[in-house]
């Protein structure tokens, strides 16, 4: 119902209004409300001058319902209002201020809309309206302890009590409300700005740099011979032009004429792509690391790595002008014969070359965990190709956290397409990291080496883990809705394994898959059950036209096929 009172008041300026809602004997739980419970929802409470909207702001009600403030019946919203539960059988007030005081002629109808939109019968009872030309708080009942220390003179309150008749009187004013909720929000918005903005680490030099010496056996207050700052003599020199500080050494690691920065780049990049670098200790190149197995290409890709790149009229997305052109340096190496070699191992070289130092054959490794992760979901369809962002918590077992923090700190699982970001993204904790990424290093030390494993427990991740299980889920979703001309089991087959392995399979292979695929179907068939269950893992929705059976079957296909030791090896 709504609610529509109108009067015509008296000459005057008109400057608050007080709501008064009256229990009475005929309501349940005496009311206010006509509700089952005794209890009211006013949406809200207008104000008009003749035809004139008039201006209003929440000053304070004597009781609100939580999540049901005052201030919510001036919000233009039917969702929401003032309400009172549980404080029934007793009368509660609502103060109301005119943004701007209404001067009043005496001819002038106004008139009250009060909306209860909410549900059955949530309406008042009875009610009172009061108006008022005086100063609005004045109209409401002041508690008594405010009320006592009004009654001392003013010259006897006490710090204390001058404080609190100070915060009673704000609380009231509803300007400074609306100045103080302002202020807040305005803070809050810069806190969130400024939070929202990245950080890092700022350092100066001292005006006056303080000396530095030589510790005798370490001990830190017995000095020896004076030192400098300075680079081996066998490198070149820094730079002559600029102070001896961390600006100078930045010029100095990138200068033409420095060779180890380049020289230990390149290194990294050819134990990307070859599985070891030219020089096989890639995290030590001093005295105690090995020498390049081909040195004089090392010493040509650093400087090739060094120069401009030359542009090429049939190369895209060259820049000549830039050196350090990590694109063109990784574009030299994949498109080299080396490269492109085959991986099978040429006769009498396992015995000769078991490491494949000499580059005989192409490179051969375990892919890593976090790249098996993200071929997985690529080939799926459920990688999700957003750049950038906060970290995010994938799947995980639980307890994981508790386990290493002593229960101190729980593992909240993200939801949505957190779950499908690549693996760069996932949230890291140093002392455990991601469960599915087995071959990783450890966050507490810089570890340049891949480490490279065979442990069982990354075959019991890929064949059950909740990513791989969705994934294989999805990628057979994919084939099967393809009606591209995909509709025999041999093509479908043949499908999954250009997804996959970027190959069509051979007949053997073929005949060995559908004969595999009569098998899972004849299981799901026995044990419909396992099927839906299978087809529950992972937070993604299947589409629910196919056939649970069908596409349970072809989900353990992927499955087997995601985990081919071609799938998870760079061959």
């Amino acid at each position: 119902d709504n609610y529509t009172v109108s009067a015509q008041l008296p000459a005057g300026t008109l400057t608050g209004i007080k709501l008064e809602v009256l229990p009475d004997e005929s309501f349940i739980n005496k009311g206010p409300g006509r509700a089952d419970n005794g209890n009211f929802v006013l949406n809200e409470f207008q104000l008009r001058a003749g035809d004139k909207p008039v201006a209003l702001s929440a000053v304070k009600a004597d009781f609100e319902q939580q999540g049901w403030p005052l201030a919510n019946a001036l919000d233009d919203k039917l969702d929401t209002g003032w309400a009172v539960m549980p404080s029934f059988g007793q009368t509660h007030t609502a103060i109301f201020q005119l943004a701007t005081p209404l001067a009043v002629d005496g001819a002038t109808r106004i008139s009250w809309r009060l909306l209860f939109q909410f549900g059955r019968q949530h309406t008042i009872g009875r009610f009172r309206l009061h108006f008022t030309t005086a100063p609005v708080h004045l109209l409401r009942s002041l508690p008594d302890p405010i009320r006592a220390v009004l009654q001392k003179p003013a010259t006897t309150r006490s710090d204390d009590e001058k404080r609190q008749i100070t915060e009673y009187h704000r609380s009231s004013d509803a300007q400074f409300s609306a100045a103080r909720k302002a202020f807040d929000d305005a803070k809050r918005e810069r806190e969130r700005f400024e939070n929202a903005l990245p950080r890092t680490m700022v350092m100066r030099d001292r005006d006056k740099p303080r000396d530095t010496f030589l510790l005798q056996r370490g001990v830190y207050d017995k000095h020896g011979d004076k030192v400098a700052h300075g680079v081996p003599s066998v490198l070149p020199p820094l730079p002559s032009d600029a102070p001896p500080n961390r600006l100078a050494l930045a010029r100095w690691l990138m200068a033409p004429a420095n060779p180890l920065t380049s020289r230990v780049t390149v290194n990294r990049y050819w134990q990307t792509l070859f599985g070891t670098g030219l020089v096989k200790t890639a995290d030590d190149f001093g005295v105690q690391g090995e020498r390049p197995s081909h040195p004089e290409l090392l010493d040509w890709l650093a400087t090739e790595f060094q120069k401009p790149a030359v542009a090429q009229p049939s190369v895209a997305n060259t820049h000549p002008q830039n050196a350090w052109n990590v694109k063109h340096l990784l574009r030299l190496m994949v498109t080299s014969a080396t490269y492109r070699q085959s991986s099978k191992v040429p006769k009498g070289m396992a015995e000769r070359d078991p490491h494949n130092r000499l580059l005989a054959r192409g490179p051969r490794y375990r892919w890593p965990s976090w790249m098996i992760r993200d071929q997985a979901l690529a080939a799926s369809g459920l990688l999700v190709q957003k750049r950038g962002g906060p970290p995010v918590k994938g799947y995980q077992p639980p307890g994981i956290w508790e386990e290493a923090t002593f229960g101190n700190i729980r593992y909240e699982q993200d939801h949505g397409e957190a779950l499908y970001r690549r693996s760069l993204y996932q949230f890291w904790r140093r002392i455990v990291g991601p469960t599915m990424f087995f071959d990783v290093a450890t966050r507490q030390s810089c570890q340049v080496n891949v480490v490279r494993t065979n442990t069982p427990l990354q075959a019991l991740i890929t064949l059950n883990d909740v990513t791989y299980v969705e994934a294989a889920r999805a990628l057979a979703q994919r084939v099967l809705l393809d009606n591209d001309g995909y509709a025999t089991p041999h093509q479908r087959i043949e499908t999954i394994y250009r997804l996959v392995l970027s190959r069509r399979p051979t007949k053997s292979e073929v005949t060995i898959l559908i004969k595999t695929l009569g098998t899972f179907r004849a299981q799901f068939v026995r044990k419909p059950d396992s099927a839906k269950k299978l087809l529950g893992i992972g937070e993604s929705k299947r589409d629910e036209k196919l056939d649970a059976i069908e596409h349970a079957t072809y989900t353990a296909l992927c499955n087997l096929i995601l985990n081919l030791d071609e799938t998870l090896t760079k061959e």
